[in-house]
């Protein structure tokens, strides 16, 4: 006797229903089954401007610190959410993605965050500013970057002195040449720059923020132009304040 087809096609769908179930459980059921452990961890660590703030085993002594280290672990064990967390906290980390590789494996791929200047106000603990302008509050790493010391708030150094920081680190001729911004408020209530450079031993002095590319650029040509000749200690102050000028003031002779 022949069934209906609409008959048919329940007892197809059915049949199939349960065919499908069967794999779910015995895929759950094997997997439970499976005790492998995690055996690598692999951690990739993208530097862009090869900042190095972050290494394998800043990345790996966190994990140990938190209890989350997936070496030797059970696979199935290994939280991926909470590993995450956990390397969201550190303040050098932009982003982060995980996963797991395989059977036997954990993938951390971390973006580190770029420190431009290092800022360190008066009579306050210093902190690193990023390419984006946030404050990265963090001593535990040393101070090789651009500084910026004196009278700063959390505004100006966000705004202006991440700016100035990535300009100046940027280029490697200025990066190279200025070691420190010296920062003050003038009598107009406006912050004031001088710069302190790594050769000589001339006060540069920038003014305020306004037009600094510009500042800069004439000190690149003046140092490429005139000190290479005439020497770094020739000038005891270099001033950039004003437009389209570069005014210099000679040490005075000592005798002897």
């Amino acid at each position: 006797m022949k069934l209906p087809k609409n008959i048919q096609w329940s007892v197809a769908t059915i049949i199939a229903v349960i065919i499908a179930a069967y794999i779910v459980y015995a895929m759950v059921v094997m997997s439970e089954g499976r005790n492998e452990t995690c055996d690598t961890l692999i951690v990739n660590i993208s530097n862009p401007d090869n900042a190095s703030f972050l290494s394998v085993d800043d990345i790996e002594e966190q994990l140990i610190q938190c209890g989350l280290h997936p070496k030797g672990q059970p696979m199935k064990k290994v939280s991926i959410r909470k590993i995450k967390e956990a390397l969201r906290s550190n303040p050098f980390i932009a982003d982060i993605q995980c996963y797991k590789t395989g059977n036997d494996k954990v993938m951390v791929k971390v973006i580190q965050r770029t420190p431009v200047i290092y800022v360190l106000p008066d009579k306050q603990s210093g902190y690193y500013i990023d390419a984006e302008g946030s404050v990265i509050q963090n001593s535990h790493y040393p101070v090789n970057l651009l500084v910026a010391s004196g009278q700063i708030d959390r505004k100006f150094a966000s705004t202006a002195l991440s700016s100035i920081g990535k300009y100046i680190g940027e280029d490697d001729f200025l990066n190279n040449q200025i070691e420190q911004l010296v920062v003050s408020v003038g009598h107009d209530n406006h912050y004031v720059i001088d710069l302190v450079p790594r050769v000589g031993q001339q006060k540069i002095h920038l003014g305020t923020i306004n037009n600094y590319a510009d500042k800069l650029r004439r000190l690149k040509a003046f140092y490429s132009k005139a000190i290479t000749s005439i020497g770094w200690n020739k000038y005891s102050t270099v001033n950039l304040e004003y437009d389209n000028q570069v005014i210099c003031k000679k040490k005075k002779t000592e005798s002897i």
